[in-house]
């Protein structure tokens, strides 16, 4: 059963459906939102068995309605922080560049730093915006996190490569500094993607 199906049903301009169709069709809407705000599947599940024995054209209706408001309210919720692209492109920038210092264990540490500063960074922003979103699980935002990560692998690949085999440090440099503005530019889109889709239910 399609969303627009179902928003008529809901508005009244559609015979009324059968009771799974509605059932499948409202617990697919609050899964989808249960999903923005990591709610235990479990918790999924027992909603859905409350459904199937309670919910009638009029509930679906309601529930609909709060799911819309629900995506609209996370939607404006999800503003990240100006410094926050800024920051997670300078911590990779310090592994990227690592190779320029011909130590392993430098890069050892600027790894482990990168990992726990991506951990911190999304630790703030779960707690400025009360959702996390995963990148890889976006649906069409997800394409500007896969670019990213994308980015990030060249321009490690061009690092090391510039660093350990050309002996041309500088240019190591040179590399980790300009995928900062990469990260930003990429960043920026995914949240705009991510924004609209939950605007456009998509």
């Amino acid at each position: 059963m399609t969303w627009v199906a179902l928003a008529t049903v809901a508005n009244g301009a559609a015979p009324p459906v059968s009771r799974p169709d509605l059932v499948e069709a409202v617990g697919a809407a609050e899964t989808m939102v249960a999903g923005w705000v990591d709610l235990p599947l479990w918790k999924v599940h027992g909603r859905l068995s409350t459904m199937e024995r309670e919910l009638d054209p009029q509930e679906a209706a309601a529930r609909l309605d709060l799911v819309t408001s629900t995506r609209l309210q996370l939607a404006d919720r999800l503003i990240t922080p100006w410094w926050y692209h800024p920051v997670l492109g300078l911590m990779a920038a310090g592994v990227i560049a690592a190779p320029a210092t011909g130590s392993l264990a430098f890069w050892y540490a600027s790894v482990v730093l990168f990992i726990v500063g991506c951990g911190g960074l999304a630790r703030a922003y779960r707690t400025m915006t009360g959702v996390w979103v995963s990148g890889i699980n976006a649906g069409p935002a997800s394409r500007w996190a896969w670019a990213l990560v994308l980015v990030l692998l060249v321009a490690g690949g061009l690092s090391a490569l510039a660093a350990i085999v050309l002996n041309v440090w500088p240019a190591s440099i040179a590399v980790a500094v300009l995928q900062i503005p990469l990260t930003v530019l990429l960043g920026g889109r995914f949240d705009e993607a991510l924004r609209r889709r939950l605007r456009e239910n998509r």
